[in-house]
């Protein structure tokens, strides 16, 4: 894994998969890299923009999850996440690749008042 690719790791991940074994599947999240929408457009143009970029790029990770022997159990174009499952020894290639910003555990959601 590149520096760049090991730094997209959330601590907790690390953590968690420090001492795995490399075959062992981890429960993930991946936040995919902002999308490019075109400026001075209307919102539902914008809306509809990111949803296709997400498409696109979520596509392209889906492959590489599959390629690396995972799978993914769901998708979030409004937040541009990725949920699925990934063997330890596969989230090199998932860090390493430019359409991911981050890899993290998935976590409770919680409201202000929590």
């Amino acid at each position: 894994m590149t520096h760049d690719g090991a730094s997209k790791l959330s601590s907790r991940l690390s953590e968690q998969t420090r001492q795995a074994d490399g075959a062992q599947p981890v429960e993930v999240v991946v936040e995919l890299s902002a999308p490019t929408v075109p400026a001075g457009s209307s919102r539902p143009e914008r809306m509809e923009a990111a949803r296709t970029a997400f498409d696109r790029t979520a596509r392209a990770v889906e492959h590489l999850v599959d390629k690396v022997g995972g799978h993914v159990t769901d998708t979030a174009w409004i937040n541009a996440t990725i949920r699925g499952h990934v063997p330890v020894s596969g989230l090199a290639a998932l860090a390493d690749d430019d359409a991911v910003a981050a890899i993290d555990l998935p976590g409770p959601l919680t409201t202000d008042h929590d």
